[in-house]
């Protein structure tokens, strides 16, 4: 990309007739659970920060695990126009043509195969499948409904995981207790499925289609806005956002963050509970000027 392109591309003031950059990062993608969400809300700080880096210049959207439905609320609150990023990387949503893109999906057989064995394996767990509107269970545990917010993860209960209809299956879910996530971890490991898998908070691991992630995923979003990658920030909290890290040219952890975040993080901001988001924002992405 050439210089005339790239400064194009800069968001600039005028102070004293000279032109000074507004932001020193034009792009952020941010994670929503344990990263810009506290109690599954936006706060007016984060809110109002980022409409700020928005009116600056900055483009802004969210990089989740969530799917479509579970996101909208977030989506629509923020008034966010760019492409989403949901699924972990396997699914974008772009706002302006209100339109679902599958970036990549399991084999159909093979995801079933998989979640009927994970539910009679681990009957302490429960296990979705998310396809591209839907959300597949046999059963949802007391523990389940406590920790997830019921409201935006509406699930379709069926007695087998093959009676599913014919469709484009996303991702797999594991909801279990802390104390039981090494065992269905080791458990997939030793499988050596043609998948990818990650573990997105204590309490969920996910099986995802080989090659989706986060950060292929702002990769492409990136390339969409002509955007240089060292121009990008991102943020996050758990291990499904560690490849945000290797195509951004900043990548911050939130202090409730994992400890594989944290170490990867170029920089860690206060936790979702105290903004960190309006943190990275005021503090990192936009010029001292503007602030």
């Amino acid at each position: 990309m050439t210089s005339t392109k790239l400064f194009s591309l800069c968001p600039h003031i005028e102070r004293n007739g000279s032109s000074v950059p507004s932001l020193n990062y034009l792009f952020l993608a941010s994670d929503l659970d344990g990263t810009l969400l506290f109690n599954n809300q936006v706060s007016d700080i984060n809110r109002k920060s980022i409409e700020k880096f928005q009116s600056l210049g900055g483009s802004f959207t969210i990089a989740s695990g969530r799917n479509y439905n579970e996101a909208k609320h977030i989506i629509e609150q923020l008034n966010i126009s760019l492409p989403v990023i949901l699924c972990n990387g396997a699914v974008l949503y772009d706002p302006k043509l209100d339109e679902i893109i599958p970036i990549k999906t399991l084999d159909v057989k093979l995801a079933i195969d998989i979640a009927c064995e994970l539910d009679v394996d681990f009957v302490e767990s429960d296990v979705f499948v998310f396809t591209i509107d839907q959300i597949y269970a046999t059963k949802v545990s007391p523990y389940t409904l406590n920790i997830t917010n019921t409201n935006d993860f509406r699930i379709q209960v069926i007695s087998s995981f093959r009676e599913i209809p014919q469709q484009q299956i996303i991702k797999i879910v594991t909801i279990t207790k802390p104390e039981n996530m090494s065992s269905v971890i080791n458990h997939i490991e030793q499988k050596k499925w043609p998948t990818d898998y990650v573990q997105t908070g204590d309490d969920f691991f996910e099986i995802v289609p080989q090659g989706a992630s986060k950060g292929k995923a702002i990769s492409h979003v990136l390339r969409e806005l002509q955007i240089p990658n060292e121009k990008a920030a991102a943020i996050g909290d758990h291990c499904n956002d560690l490849s945000m890290a290797e195509h951004v040219g900043l990548f911050a952890a939130v202090s409730n963050s994992h400890p594989s975040t944290l170490e990867k993080a170029n920089l860690i901001v206060p936790s979702n509970m105290h903004d960190g988001v309006a943190h990275l924002i005021t503090n990192h992405l936009i010029h001292p000027s503007q602030v």
